[in-house]
């Protein structure tokens, strides 16, 4: 799918977002210090509202992890995340599985204290336990680590312990464990940052527990999260004013998150696909390959299940279904007014491999720009299938998917 086709669809969405509140089930990843369980540290991914939703061990980390080390980055276009203890840097997939795991070298600046990832170049970006910034390419082995800047402790003795990356400015948001953030641009000048708002973190009340030790942000809703105390979570908004403070229920020991990643909200999936007469009797889908932030070049929507040979239309609307159509296998999911953008045909072929008559799939792009004007915007979109046989035309269907550019 060309770039002028993207960007129609994604402006479109983008304009009636303005008129609607943006909400989205987004959650965020917490590294916790090793307290809960024996066999390694959790990952654990929770609401804003201290609500767990799911967890895994950390095995490829030692079983604790002291303060004020460790970290965890989120690599929003496929899902798989970073963590680190400080001395070890592992690579986990969205699903907890290890990819790779590597010693970190001795860095001038200290061991590690947090760790974020930067999608526009690939990189981690970290802070040390001597208060500096630094970044190395995302990869083991770790090579060529290069600090970009020391940063004066807002206090005597306190510790830089989290940090994020602001995506729409490329500046860093980073936090020490006295609750104190700062928003730092990185000069040109080797060495030198500049720093630029900063606030001291307090939830309604006057009171913070301390350490924070983390911090992420999602940056289309202008909010910044800090993990604090023992399994607490505490959000802001850019200029510093507290929204709602919260903790996680902790049946023993003294839990804390070392680390905090933002994750944005997957798709929805609508409905279900089908086949009518004249094509196999598959039941094709529609599947996100990615997230749906800003930026990610490398997004696609991906056809799965269908009858190789034939051909299918995307169509994208600005609203959804569901709208029975006489003559189609079952509900449009994507609606009809405003008139749909309808792209293709795109061919479905093969799967390596594949024998069956549904063994085939495509892949078609959907670059999404880097573009804060997009943030909210909600596009659904549902693929058409042809099959052309002796016996005339068929039409299927794929679900339906509800994304929202976070």
């Amino acid at each position: 799918m060309n770039a002028t086709t993207t960007s129609r669809v994604l402006r479109a969405a983008a304009a009636l977002a303005l008129s609607a509140p943006f909400a989205s089930a987004q959650s965020l990843l917490g590294l916790e210090n090793g307290s809960l369980a024996a066999t390694g540290p959790l990952v654990q991914q929770i609401g804003s509202d201290c609500r767990r939703i799911d967890d895994c061990i950390a095995r490829v980390l030692g079983p604790s992890i002291a303060a004020p080390f460790g970290g965890i980055a989120l690599d929003a276009r496929d899902g798989s995340r970073w963590i680190t203890d400080g001395a070890v840097l592992a690579h986990l997939d969205a699903d907890c599985n290890l990819i790779n795991r590597c010693a970190i070298p001795a860095t001038p600046g200290g061991g590690w204290t947090g760790l974020a990832f930067d999608p526009r170049n690939g990189a981690l970006l970290f802070t040390t336990a001597n208060n500096a910034i630094g970044r190395v390419r995302a990869a083991c082995p770790v090579t060529a680590i290069e600090l970009l800047c020391p940063l004066p402790a807002s206090t005597p003795g306190a510790t830089l312990t989290g940090i994020e990356l602001d995506r729409f400015d490329g500046s860093l948001w980073v936090c020490d464990d006295t609750g104190f953030v700062r928003n730092v641009f990185v000069t040109a000048t080797p060495g030198i940052c500049r720093v630029g708002f900063r606030f001291q973190a307090t939830c309604p009340g006057g009171s913070l527990p301390t350490p924070v030790d983390g911090l992420t942000l999602d940056r289309c809703a202008g909010e910044i999260y800090l993990s604090h105390g023992r399994y607490g979570i505490a959000r802001f908004d850019l200029a510093g004013n507290a929204l709602g403070c919260c903790s996680l229920p902790a049946p023993s020991g003294t839990p804390s998150f070392v680390g905090l990643a933002w994750v944005p909200a997957p798709p929805r999936r609508l409905g279900s696909g089908c086949s009518g007469p004249g094509c196999a009797p598959c039941t094709p889908f529609l599947a996100a390959d990615g997230q749906s932030v800003t930026p990610n070049p490398s997004f696609a929507l991906l056809i799965g299940d269908a009858q190789p040979g034939t051909r299918f239309f995307l169509w994208f609307n600005i609203a959804g279904g569901p709208i029975a159509i006489p003559g189609l296998c079952g509900p449009l999911q994507v609606a009809v007014l405003p008139p749909p953008l309808s792209v293709g045909p795109f061919p479905v072929a093969p799967i390596p491999g594949g024998t069956a008559p549904c063994d085939g799939g495509a892949r078609i792009p959907l670059a999404i720009p880097l573009d804060p004007s997009l943030c909210g915007g909600d596009v659904f979109a549902q693929a058409l299938g042809v099959c052309l046989n002796s016996a005339g035309l068929g039409l299927y269907l794929t679900n339906g998917l509800w994304l929202t550019v976070q």
